[in-house]
């Protein structure tokens, strides 16, 4: 059968699904499927050269602008338990082919909307503490936050594009995010690209500072590596001396990893100060935005080297991928939220 695969809400890709008795060989995976991969020929949109065009404004109270970009923080400092972008925030706030675009509504960064409440310590959630309570724009889809984010220290030139931020804030860099608040009228309020052309309300920069490093004159359990780390589940943190706290990573986050240690034949990877998760709850990851080819049918695995029985990618096919790491001893490329292939089945 035939299908279209949603981006925002937007028709990208035109994608194939053969169906073997239960089983999937594909052509295109649909979005939910996907860790929000873009299809290859996304089109791509450049907030640096967005043409501008008036819209009705009329029901705007500036007011209201002005108090809720006022709630707003100009500056977050992360702690050490704080979580960087998951690949679930970034599916579902990164526009895929843009020119390191995100898009959210306003009520998005409004604390009491409910993604931001129960997604636990969201990366996002802390531009925002409603501090006066007063929900401004809450469930308001009126209003649209077009935002993009760089180097603080122009380390990195242009736009960040999806995880750079989280590689910079692990390397221990600050990064500005820069918001523009846009309103378009009911009707229209359904996509990002419904927000990019509409004159902007009013705009804010939020500088992210990396938790600081902790020092301390007792010498640190294990021996020091530089890993970034993936939890492939909700990973329980344990103390230095490996008895379990009530601290959990949230599945799919990412994490700066200095040491390792072996306690009673178990690895684990230091991810903060006396917290420390276990290995074998994720992997080890590289950064790295490619195309991959299929040279065959090739099969799919989980992060855990276990192989998807209903699924496989069809030969001759191209594919995003944003990252690579090492499973069950093979180089493996990932391709959708927890599916990977191998290095020797693409060209």
């Amino acid at each position: 059968m035939n299908g279209y695969i949603l981006i925002n809400n937007k028709n990208l890709f035109w994608g194939k699904f053969i169906i073997m008795n239960k089983k999937i060989k594909y052509l295109g995976i649909t979005s939910a499927m996907l860790l929000a991969t873009a299809p290859i020929a996304a089109p791509v949109i450049n907030s640096t050269t967005e043409t501008v065009v008036q819209a009705d404004t009329n029901d705007v109270n500036q007011s209201d602008v002005n108090k809720w970009l006022g709630e707003i923080k100009s500056t977050i400092n992360l702690t050490k338990n704080s979580s960087l972008i998951t690949n679930e925030e970034i599916g579902t706030y990164y526009v895929f082919g843009s020119d390191g675009l995100f898009f959210m509504y306003a009520s998005d960064l409004t604390p009491e909307e409910s993604m931001i409440v129960n997604s636990g310590d969201s990366f996002f959630k802390h531009f925002n503490d409603n501090s006066n309570g007063d929900d401004t724009f809450f469930n308001n889809y009126q209003y649209g936050v077009i935002i993009t984010a760089t180097a603080t220290d122009n380390s990195v030139s242009g736009n960040l594009i999806k995880d750079q931020a989280n590689e910079l804030l692990s390397e221990g860099k600050s990064v500005t995010f820069h918001l523009s608040l846009r309103h378009t009228q009911p009707a229209e309020a359904y996509s990002w690209d419904s927000f990019i052309n509409e004159p902007v309300l009013g705009t804010k920069d939020v500088v992210i500072n990396p938790a600081k490093s902790e020092t301390s004159n007792v010498k640190a359990p294990g021996t020091g590596i530089s890993e970034l780390f993936e939890s492939s589940v909700n990973s329980t943190v344990y103390d230095d001396n490996g008895k379990a706290t009530t601290i959990t990573l949230p599945k799919t986050s990412v994490w700066n990893v200095d040491r390792q240690m072996n306690i009673n034949g178990t690895i684990f990877y230091r991810v903060a100060n006396n917290e420390w998760v276990k290995k074998d709850d994720g992997l080890a990851v590289t950064l790295n935005e490619t195309t991959v080819n299929t040279n065959k049918q090739a099969s799919l695995y989980t992060s855990q080297g276990k192989k998807v029985t209903n699924r496989a990618l069809a030969k001759n096919t191209p594919w995003y991928s944003d990252r690579m790491a090492t499973i069950n001893g093979q180089t493996m490329y990932r391709v959708a939220t927890d599916e990977w292939v191998m290095a020797d089945d693409i060209k």
